[in-house]
């Protein structure tokens, strides 16, 4: 009777797991936990404002706040100070951009009028350059858009 036993046992050993495990004779494995991955966070569906947008931002902001003083300014002395117009992270980024610029520059010139006509003169130490916009955006991205929010504005303030 052990003979036989042994026999089946052997059996048993070499045998087909499936075909045990369809007899009922096999214990079924133990199926081995798989940790998922966590879900990918979802992209933004909202678009982060362009440096470009953010500088029109920046610049409409602080024309809005400042409008009034500067056409006043501009009336009465025909000039605008103040500090503080913009954070000190956009002033540092608008200074980069015209130091690129420095190959550009040219003596600023003015007029006068000398009783019988209009003269030209080169302003001493001054120079200048012109803010393109267009193929020389990239050159000046930031003071082009500068100079563009500021503009409109005030014109729309006006």
């Amino acid at each position: 009777m052990r003979s036989r036993w042994l026999v089946a046992a052997c059996l048993l050993a070499h045998a087909d797991a499936f075909a045990l495990k369809r007899k009922g004779i096999a214990a079924k494995p133990k199926k081995k936990k798989v940790k998922k991955a966590p879900p990918s966070p979802r992209p933004v569906t909202e678009a982060l404002p362009t440096p470009a947008e953010a500088q029109l931002a920046r610049v409409a902001a602080a024309a809005k706040r400042c409008g009034p003083d500067i056409r006043r300014a501009l009336a009465a002395e025909g000039y605008f100070s103040t500090e503080n117009f913009l954070d000190a992270a956009a002033v540092a980024a608008m200074a980069r951009e015209a130091r690129t610029l420095d190959a550009t520059l040219v003596p600023s010139q003015s007029t006068r009028w000398d009783g019988k006509e209009t003269v030209a003169y080169d302003k001493e130490g001054v120079r200048s350059t012109q803010i393109l916009g267009g193929a020389d955006y990239e050159k000046a991205p930031r003071l082009t858009e500068y100079v563009v929010a500021l503009t409109s504005a005030l014109a729309a303030e006006a």
